[in-house]
């Protein structure tokens, strides 16, 4: 169901809420209080239907979303000191293929099945000193996969354990690289005992 059909569901319902308190022969004190406050939240409701419409809108055309406020009674004045600009830093505005481009040569290599020459730019990129630590990290990670590609296990093994010891302190990429580790230890000895087979 669409958010229109929602909306549309919602008002109706609060409507005939609203119309059902009012009672077919007059009302009584309470039917009127209710008949209030029905209305009332079919106003608010009303209101944050628009602002929600008005964000959506901006969305799809790019902006910036509206700034939203708590509920639909709580306004809160404009303070130029708390407001957040809505230019990001440049270094923000750069996605990581333009932040490191050789990396994403690399990648982009790796993809195309050229293993030997992603090879080469990982490890470019790995020995860079001005490198991030993650970048430095994908970089080394993706020559060792390089070299399982080509049949290279003893050096893709040789590269995982490396990057193992020298990012102990760095937990966030463990699983992965432990798990290449395993992927061309297991490819190694594959390959053996299809090789023992063939004789």
């Amino acid at each position: 169901m669409s958010a229109s059909r929602y909306e549309a569901l919602a008002l109706t319902l609060l409507a005939i809420l609203a119309l059902g308190a009012r009672g077919l022969g007059g009302e009584s004190k309470g039917q009127s209080l209710t008949r209030a406050a029905l209305e009332q939240r079919l106003a608010e409701e009303k209101a944050r239907l628009a602002r929600l419409k008005a964000q959506l809108e901006a969305i799809r055309k790019g902006e910036a979303a509206p700034e939203q406020t708590e509920s639909p009674k709580a306004t809160k004045p404009a303070d130029n000191k708390q407001k957040v600009s809505a230019e990001k830093k440049p270094s923000e505005t750069k996605s990581p293929l333009e932040r490191r481009p050789q990396l994403g040569a690399a990648d982009a290599l790796y993809r195309l099945g050229r293993y030997a020459e992603a090879r080469k730019v990982y490890r470019a990129v790995a020995a860079a000193k001005d490198t991030p630590v993650p970048d430095r990290i994908w970089a080394l990670l993706q020559a060792g996969n390089c070299s399982r590609r080509l049949g290279e296990f003893d050096d893709a093994i040789e590269q995982f354990q490396l990057i193992l010891a020298q990012f102990k302190d760095k937990p966030w990429f463990k699983s992965h690289v432990e798990w290449a580790l395993r992927a061309a230890q297991w490819e190694k000895r594959w390959q053996r005992a299809a090789e023992g087979a063939g004789e």
